[in-house]
């Protein structure tokens, strides 16, 4: 399965009553802002910026994790956002199904499910 549809699956978990589509939509625009918000987290990390491109970097940083974050809010996640562009920048924590959280990295429940 892809990363997709691998999440489409699992937000239809926690959807309430969200449609399938909306979750569909929403999965979609989540992946977009995720992959922005990791390319962000690479430009800290390997370009030098004047101070208006600082400012104006922060700024984009700022606009997607309140997008991620409102995305993501009637599924119920917390989010976690991180600097390294080397694994997920962003993660999801979920309450538990059937007695484990869901999870895709390699920490396991506790490190959430990373998306992007």
């Amino acid at each position: 399965m892809s990363a997709r549809a691998d999440l489409i699956k699992l937000l239809k978990r926690y959807r309430g009553k969200r449609l399938v589509r909306e979750v569909e939509g929403d999965v979609a625009l989540l992946l977009i802002a995720a992959s922005r918000y990791a390319k962000i987290q690479e430009r800290w990390c390997s370009e030098e910026m004047s101070d208006a491109t600082r400012a104006a970097v922060e700024t984009q940083e700022k606009s997607l994790e309140t997008k991620i974050t409102a995305l993501v809010q009637p599924y119920g996640p917390r989010v976690e956002y991180g600097g390294d562009p080397r694994g997920y920048t962003v993660k999801l924590h979920f309450a538990p199904i059937d007695g484990r959280k869901p999870s895709n990295t390699w920490g396991g429940e506790e490190s959430g499910y990373g998306i992007g």
